[in-house]
């Protein structure tokens, strides 16, 4: 797949920063929300295809792939025009409201510090969470909504020719708050901290084994904070 110059210019910019060499500047990116976004083409009068990264010339991006531990399609438990609950691939029940900028999460599948620790995941390496189209909580429930996301390798074409493009996943405490929350993160570090290291091993390995495809190393790891 052939890349334009810019890119080439881009990729050999990240290429020294993280070699620690010097580059002709330093790179600069951003991850950007959905509803930033909106309001910044509102703003600026922009057409609707109009996004950050090409219009302020950034150097790089990144993507993510299906990290629910569990593939599956999003159970719907309510809907209408107002919000949708659903349960997803983390098993974590949420309410999203159109009009609020982020979801709520209401209950989680993984409820006890045991279930935790008989849980088994879905394999890191399933060419589902690469290739294939469906949903998928971390591209779905957030502050916006979508079903359905599209496959990870279809992204990267897209933006393989004009940006270098990084793949990227959450660290461990990101996935446990997703998948049990975080007042039960809290409380079970404390109350069982043997049966939570064992837990939180698991939760590591699921994640560091995740999603590494050595053509889009060096990854991202991100969480919110």
């Amino acid at each position: 797949m052939e890349r334009t110059a810019s890119c080439l210019a881009k990729l050999d910019r990240m290429n020294k920063a993280l070699r620690h060499e010097e580059p002709d500047r330093v790179p600069i990116s951003d991850f950007f929300w959905g509803s930033f976004v909106k309001r910044w083409r509102k703003d600026l009068n922009l057409p609707d295809s109009a996004e950050p990264y090409s219009y302020y010339d950034l150097d790089w991006i990144v993507t993510t792939p299906n990290m629910d531990p569990w593939i599956r399609p999003f159970e719907t438990i309510r809907e209408d025009d107002i919000e949708v609950v659903v349960k997803t691939g983390f098993g974590a029940t949420m309410r999203k409201r159109f009009d609020f900028q982020m979801p709520e999460f209401r209950s989680f599948e993984i409820d006890t510090i045991e279930k935790l620790q008989e849980a088994v995941f879905d394999d890191p390496y399933d060419r589902r969470r690469y290739f294939e189209a469906g949903d998928n909580q971390i591209a779905g429930v957030g502050d916006g909504f979508e079903r359905n996301s599209p496959a990870w390798v279809e992204t990267i074409k897209s933006l393989h020719p004009n940006f270098p493009v990084y793949g990227s996943i959450i660290e461990c405490s990101e996935c446990l708050t997703r998948l049990i929350g975080q007042e039960n993160s809290l409380f079970w570090m404390g109350m069982f901290p043997m049966n939570w290291v064992n837990a939180l091993t698991k939760s590591v390995s699921f994640i560091w084994i995740a999603p590494k495809p050595r053509s889009l190393q060096p990854m991202v790891y991100w969480m919110d904070l």
